[in-house]
């Protein structure tokens, strides 16, 4: 199921004091790329670091979901609602790709 196209490996943020101001870098493998251009570049940051972690818990969701909603018949009401939570997650997933 994963078809994961970002950079594997650890990804993690820091914040950087330089010269009175707070500089959010996110480092993947060790390198790392600047993200210091939005008001909010310390959440900012923050937030893509944990995207990787983020993906994964939705792809583990989903399978979760599709085990759940093999116990129900095709098109009973919460069929319907499972499908359309693993639907919407797909979306999610595949809008993260790039897709």
């Amino acid at each position: 199921m994963s078809n994961e196209k970002f950079t594997s490996g650890e990804w993690h943020a820091k914040v950087h004091g330089i010269g009175g101001l707070n500089i959010g870098i996110v480092y993947i493998n060790g390198g790392g790329f600047d993200v210091s251009g939005a008001p909010d570049c310390v959440a900012n940051a923050h937030l893509i670091a944990s995207a990787p972690d983020m993906y994964r818990e939705i792809q583990s969701v989903i399978i979760e979901l599709q085990e759940v909603i093999e116990d129900y018949p095709i098109g009973c009401p919460d069929w319907v609602l499972l499908n359309s939570k693993i639907e919407r997650k797909e979306k999610l997933l595949s809008e993260a790709r790039g897709e």
